[in-house]
């Protein structure tokens, strides 16, 4: 979990970065950063509710997709504001839509586990953070890429 912490930390950097957005390209990776570290915190939540709350566990759960949902919607509105950054930024805002889809697939799979069996639920929730770690890893290379059009990161 030291390492989710981490990311989410720096993703919360990254946003704290954007300073001129014309096109809405960054703001809208950045917002996707913004569900995602809170994504990042309900699956911490959920490592340690589901071994002995279920009813919390399934809540963390349900935030945490939510919290996946709204990364999802900014990230399909990033793909129309960066149009125009280079065929890096788009491959990248593919990438985190890819990564997106991974981390809601295994939080269909944790709500399922969770109400059999404790140690898959567990590993499904690990395998959550997991994902997101790799989605705040692949936002970091759309920022770098996407600053294109007159937005401009410190």
């Amino acid at each position: 979990m030291s390492l989710l912490i981490t990311t989410t930390v720096l993703a919360f950097f990254i946003m704290a970065s954007v300073h001129a957005d014309p096109t809405g390209c960054v703001g809208n990776i950045t917002a996707a950063i913004e569900s995602t570290a809170n994504a990042g915190i309900d699956i911490a939540e959920a490592v340690v509710a589901c071994p002995s709350n279920a009813a919390q566990c399934a809540y963390d759960i349900s935030q945490c997709a939510e919290e996946l949902a709204k990364a999802g919607q900014d990230v399909s509105a990033a793909i129309t504001a960066c149009t125009g950054t280079g065929t890096a930024c788009a491959s990248d805002l593919l990438q985190v839509a890819a990564d997106l889809a991974s981390a809601s697939r295994d939080v269909a799979a944790a709500v399922i586990a969770c109400k059999n069996s404790t140690i898959s639920c567990i590993a499904d929730v690990l395998d959550i953070g997991k994902n997101i770690d790799k989605i705040v890893g692949s936002i970091e290379s759309a920022v770098t890429d996407c600053k294109g059009n007159g937005t401009r990161l410190n």
